[in-house]
């Protein structure tokens, strides 16, 4: 991929981010010392409103720092290493003592994001570490067509894979991926080919096998938890009559989950008015496509609450997502948390109660 094209392909990312991250990206332009065309003040956004203009001018004004300074796209990257994921799924290697024996850097030479030139399809990374992880990020390039809005849509869809250092854990994290990127074809199995991608990768080109963790346990260890900050939210049990249930275990209204069948009957009601608002009308596809996708297994749903209610974590717990023996772990969206950091305490929270054999 030319240098060019990538360009492309990060500034129609930005168009995909909520307004949140926007915000985020600008304070981390600013405090980098990037070149902006006409500076945004860090504080001149309000984070309880949303204002049309402020949004395109902001949105603008990040493109315009990721065509014009490099060290913008190098904030861009390292970005992608450090802000939270929808999905992840955790596993170990199969190797015992991989932990104690690797050498990451060495293992994955091609470093930081300090030379960046351009972005392969295919199994082109960059790397980032601290003293708990080491990170490799491998990045997708997809692009449609948005026959609504008649516009081109490109973006690029990192996938990290998260060593773990301490915990001996691997984790892979990824992102939900708008529909129109999906072809009918793939739309069930989309997920499963682009981790199967990752694996396939890790084992033919690094010489690393995972299998995946078993979290069963997860399930008896947060019912019987004496930490009162962690609490099971709802579950979805499949019953030996072949019939199912789901059970809304937490008290708090805002626990309580909705009911897709009955949105989707309220949604076709109002087909005709919710169609003369494109921004809602993609985003209520887009949930029904993935909660439908994410339907018909076993999981459960946790929350650990924070004494300020708007920091709570929220995550949902698949089993056996697809038959493909892992579990995946979707967490919540969160209007306040934007890091890795809540995703870094649940692999913590999961490592802490596992029975290690």
């Amino acid at each position: 991929m030319t240098f060019e094209n990538y360009i492309l392909y990060l500034k129609g990312t930005v168009d995909g981010y909520s307004s949140k991250v926007k915000r985020k990206i600008n304070r981390l332009f600013i405090s980098g010392g990037v070149q902006f065309e006409k500076k945004l003040d860090e504080d001149s956004f309000d984070d309880s409103k949303t204002y049309s203009s402020d949004e395109e001018r902001l949105t603008n004004q990040i493109k315009y720092c990721l065509e014009n300074d490099m060290n913008a796209v190098k904030l861009f990257e390292n970005w992608e290493f450090e802000k939270d994921y929808k999905y992840s799924i955790l596993f170990e290697t199969k190797n015992s003592n991989f932990f104690n024996d690797v050498d990451f850097q060495t293992l994955f030479p091609k470093g930081t994001v300090s030379t960046i030139e351009s972005i392969d399809d295919s199994d082109e990374y960059f790397t980032y570490f601290n003293d708990e992880c080491f990170i490799v990020k491998f990045s997708r390039a997809f692009s449609a067509y948005d026959t609504f809005n008649n516009e081109e849509m490109l973006v690029k869809y990192p996938m990290l894979v998260v060593f773990h250092k301490n915990d001996k854990i691997v984790e892979i994290r990824f992102d939900g991926l708008k529909r129109q990127f999906i072809s009918d074809k793939k739309a069930q199995t989309i997920y499963i080919d682009l981790v199967s991608d990752i694996l396939e990768i890790l084992k033919l080109k690094f010489g690393i096998e995972l299998n995946a963790m078993d979290l069963d346990f997860i399930i008896n260890t947060v019912r019987s938890s004496n930490d009162k900050s962690v609490k099971l939210m709802a579950e979805y049990k499949n019953l030996p009559s072949g019939g199912n249930a789901q059970l809304d275990v937490g008290k708090n209204r805002d626990y309580v989950m909705p009911i897709i069948g009955e949105l989707k009957e309220l949604i076709e009601k109002h087909r005709s008015d919710i169609e003369k608002i494109p921004l809602l009308n993609e985003d209520l596809n887009q949930f029904l496509f993935e909660n439908e996708e994410l339907s018909d297994y076993e999981w459960i749903q946790v929350v650990w609450e924070n004494e300020i209610k708007t920091r709570n974590i929220k995550v949902k717990f698949i089993f056996d997502y697809h038959q493909q023996g892992y579990c995946l772990l979707q967490h919540m969206y969160s209007d306040v948390l934007v890091g890795m950091e809540r995703m870094n305490f649940v692999t913590k929270y999961i490592s802490k109660n596992r029975s290690v054999d």
